[in-house]
């Protein structure tokens, strides 16, 4: 079984507002949009990012996230998210290398099958997460 990435207004409102009570103003759109960006709609990276944001407002007593403090957490979800590399087959990891820097590997069928199960390639077998290229390549 397979949830596959939201959708970009999917994305947006579960970012904006998570829960019927959750305040208008705490993610704006603007904000909800540059996460959407950097994951594609991939489900385990925005609710990681929504709930670092929202845990950093909380800590600095803040009441409205900003653009500038997506670039400050994404370290913080990206150290988080890193099994989707370690877990991956050294194959993958390399391939997963030269898809960061936009080369496009020949892989073996079952290593692509791999990469896409885990809709980490989208249609033009090119990486579809930008945060993990980025991440990758530093």
């Amino acid at each position: 079984m397979q949830i596959g990435f939201l959708q970009r207004d999917d994305a947006l409102a579960l970012l904006t507002k998570p829960i019927p009570n959750f305040p208008d103003t705490a993610i704006p759109l603007t904000v909800a949009k540059a996460i959407y960006e950097r994951v594609n709609g991939q489900p385990y990276l925005l609710q990681l990012y929504g709930f670092l944001l929202v845990s950093h407002l909380n800590e600095q007593n803040q009441q409205t996230a900003h653009l500038e403090e997506v670039a400050m957490i994404e370290q913080q979800v990206l150290s988080q998210a890193r099994n989707i590399i370690n877990t991956a087959p050294e194959t993958v990891q390399t391939a997963l290398e030269a898809l960061a820097l936009g080369k496009t590997p020949e892989l073996k069928p079952r290593y692509h099958r791999w990469l896409k199960r885990r809709y980490l390639l989208n249609d033009k077998n090119k990486l579809n997460i930008p945060v993990l290229g980025e991440w990758i390549k530093n």
